[in-house]
């Protein structure tokens, strides 16, 4: 089996915010917050996807959510702002380049453009998180990010003003304006390869969805063939 999957995958805590991507037929970049870096954390606007087996999925939605979109490669390749990212263990020379591009931002210096590029594509080895919202966002340790294999979408027109850097481990995420990136990257329901969803009775109330919610955007026919494309968690652990 190989390490890798022809589809990318993305997951969120809640139904709703799925049925909002199947709607706007978008995937929407929000900030997301990258902590300990040394004593710092960072936030910029960005979609994240994963390039994993089906099989592998079951831990990975235990820490960041149950509902899901898987696309196709095909679908990636037509996206210049979306690909892999660079991992960097602790202490590397590039794990050092970072920090020292978000000290510089502390001490007031202006980033260049390949500071910038280097912030929205690296990502750090292995390390703690904070997964979930509100009251749920919790602390999750000793994480290997690497075996996520994470692919990102980070807007092409990011400026240094959208970039959030600073010197805090405080759990509760940077906020920034997410309206601003609303609209990208778009796909069209042949893209999809995949639903998710918790259990039996979620998928139940998702079909129903598509049926209902949906009709005015889709034919029929393709309808019938994205209402097949939806699995349920429990299944993936049960029988891949």
């Amino acid at each position: 089996m190989g390490l890798s999957s022809n589809t990318l995958f993305q997951f969120t805590a809640k139904r709703e915010t799925l049925e909002a991507i199947l709607t706007s037929k978008y995937l929407w970049p929000r900030y997301c917050t990258e902590y300990y870096w040394d004593g710092f954390r960072f936030a910029l606007p960005m979609t994240c996807l994963c390039d994993i087996p089906l099989s592998s999925i079951g831990e990975h939605t235990d820490k960041y959510g149950h509902f899901g979109i898987g696309l196709s490669k095909k679908w990636a390749e037509g996206i210049k702002e979306l690909s892999s990212v660079i991992y960097t263990r602790v202490g590397s020379a590039l794990y050092k380049e970072v920090l020292s591009i978000l000290k510089k931002k502390i001490r007031g210096e202006a980033l260049t453009q390949s500071d910038i590029f280097l912030l929205s594509k690296t990502k750090k080895y292995s390390g703690n998180t904070f997964c979930g919202g509100g009251n749920e966002h919790r602390l999750v340790r000793h994480v290997r990010f690497y075996d996520e294999r994470e692919w990102r979408y980070v807007p092409a027109s990011l400026k240094e003003d959208e970039i959030f850097i600073e010197r805090s481990s405080d759990r509760v995420p940077i906020t920034g304006d997410n309206e601003h990136t609303k609209g990208m990257p778009a796909f069209q329901y042949s893209d999809i390869r995949y639903l998710f969803v918790k259990d039996e009775s979620e998928r139940r109330v998702l079909l129903s969805f598509i049926k209902n919610q949906l009709k005015h955007n889709i034919a029929q026919e393709d309808m019938m063939i994205l209402m097949s494309k939806v699995l349920t968690i429990k299944q993936i652990k049960e029988d891949f």
